[in-house]
């Protein structure tokens, strides 16, 4: 029998394969038609919590404070509690690519940009994306899926003083086959497997392809808590 567990989901750090690996233990809900928490079974609410689409107010960036103080107040201290995250750099790229291929990036964001299409160069795109993020953040119920899928790591995963973490644990994308065997043992399933779902173009070049000075000076602007307290480094190849 599993164990209770909370597991937040940090956008590009390989949800659609943690779904499918956690299987019938992780109740999905239908996250296509979103629904406040009251109108859905309490097994729903932690994929709902997921679901970039359920408006959080104050709490979008917070969810593991809003999963603590108002989905499981009595049941967060015996909860396995985890996340997986991946390395900011990395993620920052995935997160372009992934908008660029599956949101239409130059007509979903066109508003955003004063030419779109005029920016052929990889790293300046890249660039010009990095750039509104900061106008999704501060305009997250308009640009809910941007602002979402490029939140910083440490807010999510912490207190209100973004210092105590909240969580019990935090996996790895590059340490995925211990860490996997690790939660399996916490939450009581064998044999856990990863699979590769939903990749972007561009999957065999490096993240470092992609960066300049410029874009990355933004994204150790962004992430910079991310990338320190998670322990994470530029690796250029």
């Amino acid at each position: 029998m599993s164990k209770s567990f909370f597991w937040l989901h940090i956008k590009k750090s390989g949800g659609h394969s943690f779904r499918k690996a956690f299987g019938e233990v992780y109740i999905q809900t239908n996250r296509l038609n979103a629904q406040p928490f009251i109108a859905i079974p309490k097994n729903e609410w932690n994929d709902n919590l997921n679901n970039y689409l359920v408006p959080l107010g104050e709490y979008q960036f917070k969810r593991s404070l809003f999963a603590k103080n108002f989905l499981y107040p009595e049941e967060w201290e015996n909860m396995f509690k985890f996340t997986i995250v991946r390395n900011p750099y990395s993620r920052a790229v995935s997160s372009w690519l992934y908008h660029k291929k599956y949101t239409s990036y130059t007509s979903k964001i066109k508003h955003l940009i004063k030419n779109p299409y005029a920016i052929i160069d990889p790293k300046i795109n890249f660039q010009i994306f990095l750039e509104k993020i900061p106008e999704a953040w501060s305009n997250r119920e308009k640009y809910r899926h941007l602002a979402t899928h490029t939140a910083p790591i440490i807010p999510d995963i912490t207190d209100d003083n973004d210092k105590t973490i909240l969580l019990d644990f935090i996996g790895k994308i590059e340490n995925i086959n211990s860490d996997l065997d690790y939660i399996g043992k916490k939450i009581g399933i064998s044999n856990i497997k990863f699979p590769i779902l939903n990749t972007t173009d561009n999957k065999k070049i490096h993240y470092s392809f992609f960066y300049n000075k410029k874009n990355r000076n933004l994204v150790e602007q962004y992430y910079g808590d991310d990338i320190e307290a998670l322990k994470y480094s530029f690796e250029g190849k």
